[in-house]
């Protein structure tokens, strides 16, 4: 991202953004419903508005939208000059496909260079689902891929918080999650070396 484009989100972060960030925060202690309803009652509002409020969900504070095609390592570049603007929650995460957990070397580089960029809170979201019916672990969509069940078990770090099923948040949420790259994606994992 260029830095004039950063510079003038901090500037709109500190004026617009910061009294939302602290009602927020407030707020969340409240109803963590607060992500869907708000988008409900910005719609009401403003209508629809490409790249602002044509999703279910608002882009939590200094993140880049969950569904933005880039590499981890680009993402923590971003999020690093904006974590010390947020008075709430500021956590910077990637998400990860399951094989992702056999390559130590590639965590621990992802969390160094979170470090090295002064992330405050950091987490990598690796996909933990269980087939309830016959105990098969990894990365599940709809079925088992062992036992073709449904009964599927998703955790899911949603609103800073690991959920045992991400299902049970209101559909802003859910959407978000579900629009969330998985950074393997778009960036080669097994190159990170």
């Amino acid at each position: 991202m260029r830095k004039d484009v950063i510079k003038l989100f901090v500037k709109l972060f500190v004026v617009l953004f910061l009294p939302f960030e602290i009602f927020n925060f407030i707020y969340s202690l409240v109803e963590f419903n607060y992500t869907g309803n708000a988008m409900t009652k910005f719609r009401k509002e403003y209508g629809i508005i490409p790249k602002v409020s044509d999703r279910t969900y608002f882009t939590n504070s200094i993140h880049v939208p969950v569904y933005k095609q880039m590499s981890p390592f680009k993402k923590i570049d971003i999020e690093s000059q904006l974590t010390g603007l947020s008075n709430a929650g500021c956590i910077t995460y990637v998400e990860l496909s399951h094989e992702a957990i056999h390559n130590i070397e590639a965590l621990e580089q992802l969390v160094d260079y979170a470090m090295e960029h002064d992330i405050p809170y950091f987490a990598i979201n690796l996909p933990s689902s269980s087939c309830l019916a016959c105990g098969y672990q990894g990365d599940i969509d709809d079925n088992c891929p062992e036992c073709g069940s449904k009964n599927i078990e998703k955790l899911a770090r949603v609103t800073g918080y690991l959920s045992t099923d991400y299902r049970h948040f209101n559909q802003g949420k859910i959407d978000e999650v579900h629009d969330r790259v998985k950074h393997k994606e778009t960036y080669n994992f097994w190159l990170w070396k």
